[in-house]
């Protein structure tokens, strides 16, 4: 069964946009972190049809919608370990991972 795997950036990564959030809504970042992980189960179904890396043909990008704004998720496949790593994640008004 594929999963869902953070590495380690990513996973400081959430920690430090959900954190960031929270001081100004706490009730605000619990939303995002559930949209984040229910973007994760999506990807964990598609993980083919989100929008392509331009210059890393092996990962790909999945945006969640937030707010006028939203996160990005990067990740890729791990055929290996039937897995779906995700890689990065941002607020897509700071830079890209």
């Amino acid at each position: 069964m594929r999963k869902i795997v953070l590495s380690i950036d990513a996973s400081n990564d959430l920690e430090r946009v959900i954190d960031f959030l929270a001081t100004k809504s706490p009730e605000a970042a619990a939303r995002a972190q559930n949209a984040i992980a229910d973007q994760m189960e999506k990807i964990l179904l598609h993980p083919a049809i989100y929008r392509p890396v331009h210059d890393r043909p092996e990962e790909r990008e999945a945006v969640v919608a937030f707010g006028s704004y939203g996160y990005v998720l990067r990740y890729r496949r791990d055929h290996a370990a039937d897995a779906v790593v995700v890689l990065r994640v941002w607020h897509q008004r700071e830079q890209n991972g």
